[in-house]
């Protein structure tokens, strides 16, 4: 086995006691979204929390690695890390004990996912041991998502999938509405709402555009810059978007858009890149940003963007707001506080013309008007979705699946 143990005890213990925090996520390889993202930031913010958090994973830890935001955070926290070797459904639960790990009574681990064997693997190890589990399907259980690759899915479920979420002492949910789905699948098990979050930070100026000037070259420093911030994948709806500019190409030629993200499928970023060009230089692929630039951006944003035909809860969207960046995303990213709060438009669906129709609406305001909606954003963050507002939610998670597994 390649084992990994790093950093040192958690801060003083909290109402969980000696409790251990397991993090159990089968890659944290940052390319694959925003969950490895997610799991990095849980696990830094209950450990300053004084909760014993750490991580399990069994792939990707040179790239995360490699990510100087993501494992800077896990450096300074402290957080023990431990690769444990991949697991495929022949593999018997014999193959971890002779890694020397299996979880201790006591233990809680906090599975990052639904459809992984090594998740499944591990919570029987945990029940074998007395020790409770959580499981977090960071959107994954949702109708949309149950309808990609159904079959497999379906095999998947009757095998192991099942009994993985019956017998777990609770299912952390996102939203209402991720609440609502996991419903339908009329599971007894306890059911957790808790939303992601962010790091409150004070707001960036935009007058660093001279940094993104220099990244993109066709920039326009005076353009309406949309920013479009995801993994390049179908799911996330960047060619309806790009469809959406060459909408409003003639009525609107100031609009600029900035994509920012992993290649995930190559095949659909190239034929966004072609679609692109009969947009000349308005599109503006980037690549990933990261640390200060990705701040530079959304900070400098008009407007962001993400027209998703499904989302758990967005990081990119807080993240956005955070930097007090109007918002435009469709309803399946199951957020509606966006247009409640005035910090953006929610339309019904990822169609051109509905997001050609949100844009024009942000283009259109008026400076005070753009100002306003930018206070709103940053306030619907500060209010209500900041790490430090989550993390009672998350150790009160906890302590109630702790007691009830005594009991």
């Amino acid at each position: 086995m390649s084992e990994q143990d790093r950093g040192p005890a958690a801060a003083e213990p909290t109402r969980l006691g000696e409790h251990k925090v397991w993090h159990v996520i089968s890659s944290v390889d940052p390319a694959n979204g925003g969950t490895t993202r997610a799991v990095v930031e849980i696990v830094a913010l209950l450990r300053s929390r004084g909760v014993d958090s750490r991580l399990i994973t069994f792939s990707g830890l040179e790239a995360l690695q490699r990510h100087d935001e993501l494992w800077g955070k896990l450096q300074r926290c402290g957080a023990p890390i431990r690769l444990l070797p991949a697991a495929y459904p022949a593999l018997r639960l014999a193959g971890l004990k002779r890694q020397r790990w299996t979880p201790e009574r006591g233990d809680i681990l906090h599975c990052h996912g639904v459809w992984e064997p090594n998740l499944w693997l591990l919570a029987r190890l945990a029940r074998r041991a007395g020790s409770p589990y959580i499981v977090f399907p960071h959107g994954m259980l949702d109708t949309w998502s149950l309808a990609q690759s159904r079959f497999k899915k379906w095999i998947a479920t009757r095998l192991a999938v099942s009994a993985y979420l019956r017998h777990a002492s609770g299912i952390q949910c996102l939203t209402n509405f991720d609440a609502s789905e996991i419903e339908l699948l009329r599971l007894s098990t306890r059911r957790f709402t808790i939303p992601n979050g962010v790091d409150l930070r004070e707001v960036q100026s935009p007058s660093d555009i001279g940094v993104l000037l220099k990244t993109c070259p066709k920039l326009r420093a005076h353009s309406f810059k949309i920013v479009f911030m995801a993994r390049i994948h179908p799911k996330k709806g960047l060619l309806e978007v790009i469809d959406a500019l060459s909408l409003i190409k003639h009525s609107h030629p100031n609009v600029d858009l900035l994509v920012a993200g992993p290649i995930e499928d190559r095949r659909y970023y190239q034929h966004c890149k072609n679609r692109a060009a009969e947009l000349l230089d308005r599109v503006h692929f980037m690549g990933e940003v990261k640390g200060s630039l990705k701040r530079t951006l959304l900070s400098s944003a008009d407007a962001f963007i993400l027209a998703s035909h499904q989302e758990g809860f967005s990081l990119s969207i807080l993240e956005a707001m955070e930097c007090s960046a109007p918002v435009i995303i469709t309803a399946q990213c199951h957020f509606d506080e966006v247009a409640e709060s005035g910090a953006g438009r929610v339309i019904a669906q990822p169609d051109p013309k509905l997001i050609a129709n949100a844009i024009r609406d942000l283009t259109d305001l008026s400076p005070a008007e753009a100002a306003r909606m930018r206070q709103c954003a940053r306030q619907l963050v500060e209010q209500h979705y900041t790490w430090s507002e989550v993390a009672p939610a998350i150790i009160d998670m906890y302590s109630s699946v702790t007691s009830s597994h005594r009991g």
